[in-house]
């Protein structure tokens, strides 16, 4: 039985670490846009900051996407693990 709780505690960790790693990228490429906006009116231009579009719908897609995925898997796994007990 313990390798069910390290199967679950990978998959955790894993999901865990994904999140972390989008976080990273998004907080560079607003880094990336903050400097490029700061470059533009050294030269003169215009620029209204950069307002990110707030996509909630889509957000809470793939997270329940993650978490049905997640929930069948376990599910696929009690059933194994009823079957070997039978």
């Amino acid at each position: 039985m313990g390798w069910l709780s390290d199967i679950i505690t990978d998959a955790i960790s894993r999901n865990i670490i994904s999140s972390k790693k989008e976080r990273a990228i998004e907080q560079q490429n607003k880094e990336i846009l903050r400097r490029q906006e700061i470059i533009l009116k050294n030269m003169g231009y215009k620029v209204e900051p950069y307002k990110e579009p707030t996509d909630y719908i889509g957000k809470g897609l793939i997270l329940l996407g993650r978490t049905i995925i997640f929930l069948v898997c376990l599910l696929i796994l009690l059933c194994i693990i009823a079957l070997k007990v039978m």
